[in-house]
């Protein structure tokens, strides 16, 4: 089984100010949930987050470093509170913010997102194991 790239080699190919961006979104995540499990997907081109509540874990957020920009987007994002519609996308599941500079990452509001988004995705996972099939 080929072993997975660390997030530093995954992100030795942009720029500087690109992997500062990312590296700022990654504190995030991991000060807002220590035990997050962090892996890099290189066929998405991204650093995915699973949050781990006992036994079970789910997918909710990921930071998606681009030439110029990064995201830090959400799994169920569609059903994150966002009052200030923040949030970008218009597919029927993920959302996403976009940020260029680091003055544009706010830490409380970005964190409220990303707490909301392991919130939804565990509960998706308790209630989908309760449907028997």
């Amino acid at each position: 089984m080929p072993t997975r790239a660390s997030p530093e080699e995954f992100l030795s190919d942009f720029p500087p100010a690109i992997q500062t961006l990312v590296n700022e979104l990654r504190a995030l995540v991991k000060e807002t949930f220590p035990n997050v499990n962090e892996a890099v997907y290189t066929g998405w081109k991204l650093i995915g987050y699973r949050v781990r509540e006992g036994k079970r874990d789910a997918y909710f957020c990921f930071v998606a470093p681009l030439p110029d920009r990064v995201v830090l987007g959400f799994e169920y994002g569609v059903q994150l509170y966002d009052p200030d519609k923040q949030l970008e996308g218009d597919g029927t599941q993920v959302r996403q913010l976009t940020v260029r500079e680091k003055d544009e990452i706010e830490p409380e509001t970005f964190r409220a997102f990303i707490a909301g988004a392991a919130q939804i995705a565990l509960q998706r996972k308790i209630s989908n194991k309760r449907i028997v099939r």
